[in-house]
């Protein structure tokens, strides 16, 4: 007999039976009704009260000392990587000796270029590490560097950053003449302009960030 069924259909299955052996003589059946609730009810073991107690005077004192800790000038101070040149919060920088690595991986004179003063100056990469001078710290005992995590480990392996000045990411220094343009002078002057738009969409879509599209601009017609 199905396990499923109405009480009609179970009824008319026990009027079309016939029992071959001799044990269904002794043998009956009973019915019940039960109910069985269609959703668990939850329980948890956590009493909630509401409103919420007051906080205690202990309390109040540790959360205005973590906002402080998490305020103050050396919490959301910003430093130059030496190596990369990338803003880090100081917390996330190091600061080590230069003799303590090998910084002739950051010598790359084909990739840099001496400032020329005059038309006739010879052009000379430098022969010196690239480093960038707001993450290097002068003192007594010699030079020591700020430097990230990522760029410190890949030094440590005697490796060259992906993001180091040296591994071509190096500009030089802007010259005043050029510092203090304001910005349609740069607009005239620069040998190639883009424009660029951005998109944002909503939440749990797809976002496209930017999108650049650059050409170079005639400056000697200009």
């Amino acid at each position: 007999m199905p396990s499923l069924g109405s009480h009609l259909d179970i009824r008319a299955w026990f009027r079309s039976h016939s029992c071959i052996s001799a044990h269904c003589d002794t043998l009956y059946s009973t019915f019940t009704t039960t109910l069985v609730p269609s959703t668990v009810p939850y329980a948890t073991s956590i009493a909630s009260s509401f409103p919420p107690q007051y906080p205690n005077v202990l309390n109040i004192v540790h959360m205005v000392r973590d906002w402080c800790s998490a305020t103050t000038g050396p919490a959301v101070m910003e430093g130059v990587c030496a190596v990369c040149a990338r803003l880090f919060f100081m917390r996330e920088l190091q600061l080590l000796p230069d003799s303590a690595f090998d910084l002739g991986l950051l010598i790359r004179p084909e990739v840099t270029r001496m400032e020329c003063h005059d038309e006739h100056d010879p052009v000379v990469g430098i022969q010196t590490p690239l480093l960038h001078p707001a993450g290097v710290l002068e003192r007594e005992s010699g030079h020591h560097l700020y430097m990230c995590s990522p760029c410190l480990n890949v030094l440590c392996k005697r490796r060259l950053p992906q993001h180091a000045l040296a591994n071509g990411l190096w500009l030089g220094e802007v010259l005043e003449c050029l510092a203090i343009l304001n910005p349609i002078e740069k607009m005239l002057i620069a040998r190639y302009r883009h424009n660029y738009f951005v998109v944002k969409v909503d939440k749990g879509q797809h976002k496209l960030c930017a999108n650049a599209v650059v050409f170079p601009q005639p400056v000697a017609r200009l």
